[in-house]
Parts: C-alpha cells; sequence; structure tokens
C-alpha cells in the first residue's frame, strides 16, 4: 500500500488516500497487477471483479505508473496482463464487460482500444443502447450515491482530492481530448465508461509484471 501511495503522489497531490489498510484492495472480488522495472515496482493497477446478468465484469478502480517510467508502455503491458488472467480463469466464456472511470483522455482512449464497443461512445454518432444500459447499471452497482449524467456518462465531483501535478497531454491533439475538453472542463468530474472486450493474447515481449 505504501508503494501504491508514493506512485500516486508521483502523479498527484491527494488530500487522503485511496487505498489503506481500512479500505484495501487486497480481497478476493479484486486483482492486482504490478509492473517492474530493474528489481523496482514501478506502476500498479487494481480492479474489481463484477458480474452483471451472468456476464463477468472487470473495474479498474485505481492505476498509475511513476512519472520516471512513464511513455514506456507500462499501463498497456498491465492491461494485457489484467485480461490474460481473467480469460485464463475463465475458459468457457467469450465476451466480458470492462469498465473504468478517468478524466484523462489519453486513458480513456488506451482502454477503448481495448474494447469492441465503447459507451459512452466519443468517437461514434450511434449509441449502443443495450451497452448504455449496461454502463449505467454497473455505474449504479459500483457508485449507488454517484449520480451519473447520460449520454456523456458524466459524475461531478469524484476528482476534487484530486490534482495533477504534471497535466497529462495529448501529442496528437485528438478528437478524444477536445470531447474532454469541451464536455469535462471540470477537472473535479470524470467519464464512467463501459466496453465488451474479447480474450487476448499477452505481449511476452512486454516489460515484467507480476498479478
Amino acid at each position: 500500500l505504501d508503494r501504491i501511495a508514493s506512485i500516486m503522489a508521483s502523479n498527484w497531490h491527494f488530500t487522503q488516500r485511496h487505498w489503506s489498510r481500512e479500505d484495501s484492495p487486497f480481497h478476493d472480488d479484486y486483482g492486482l497487477v504490478f509492473a517492474s522495472a530493474n528489481a523496482e515496482i514501478v506502476g500498479y493497477s487494481i480492479y474489481k471483479r463484477l458480474v452483471l446478468d451472468g456476464t463477468p465484469a472487470l473495474y479498474r478502480a485505481g492505476a498509475a505508473v511513476a512519472v520516471s517510467h512513464q511513455r514506456y508502455g507500462f499501463y498497456r503491458m498491465m492491461s494485457q496482463a489484467m485480461l490474460t488472467t481473467e480469460w485464463s480463469a475463465r475458459p468457457g466464456v467469450e465476451k466480458m464487460y470492462l469498465a473504468w472511470r478517468t478524466r484523462n483522455p489519453i486513458i480513456w482512449a488506451a482502454n477503448a482500444r481495448l474494447c469492441k464497443a465503447v459507451v459512452p461512445s466519443i468517437l461514434e454518432a450511434q449509441v449502443d443502447a443495450k451497452l448504455q444500459d449496461v454502463c449505467l447499471r454497473l455505474a449504479r452497482q459500483l457508485y449507488p450515491d454517484c449520480p451519473i449524467e447520460p449520454p456523456a456518462m458524466i459524475m461531478r465531483d469524484v476528482y476534487e482530492h484530486l490534482t495533477y501535478i504534471y497535466q497529462p497531454y495529448d501529442h496528437f491533439v485528438s478528437p478524444i481530448s477536445a470531447w474532454y475538453a469541451d464536455v469535462v472542463p471540470n477537472p473535479g468530474d470524470a467519464v464512467f465508461s463501459v466496453g465488451t472486450v474479447q480474450k487476448l493474447v499477452a505481449d511476452e515481449s512486454s516489460p515484467e509484471a507480476s498479478t
């Protein structure tokens, strides 16, 4: 937990810890992935396992890479390790939901790339009504006291306790970044998203990860 907190502290100023011994991810319904370089933990990904109408779902409850090791593919590598681990535990399953909440357009895009379809459909004019319903239901299951605003799936004032030390920068000025700037300008707000995913094969050439 202390290493998780120190990685967070390299990215954000925060007024309260996300994880503590009283609110710990070290339970059966959570999964953890750690990325390491030179025998040092440099990244973590925490996710929660859920089931909705018989379909498994993974919610990315928290993830970060130390500022000193960003832009080396560690987030992608941890995503692959998470999915590979969960698929191997469910050999007969063909579909899972992946959910995440973020105010960072780069992180939104990284998770959306893992999915066949995503809500909110930032890059698509057509909305998948069934997936939108899944998104709303998972949001209520995870955050029963937090209102969510469709179709953009905005949750207000959920990151007021977190302030970026270095603001995420999209070097390509993507349409996703433009959408975030227009629709979610308040840094305390976030977008809750859900996508459908299929099995992925782990990239064995990626940096070392442990689950």
